[in-house]
């Protein structure tokens, strides 16, 4: 998962809020 479709500003994030964001866009 290199080359991820979201922005840079979400890889700033720490790895637990990107966890959440993934796993909310999964459900949706």
């Amino acid at each position: 998962m290199s080359s991820t479709p979201f922005p840079p500003v979400l890889r700033r994030i720490s790895a637990s809020d990107n966890a959440a964001i993934a796993h909310v866009i999964r459900q949706v």
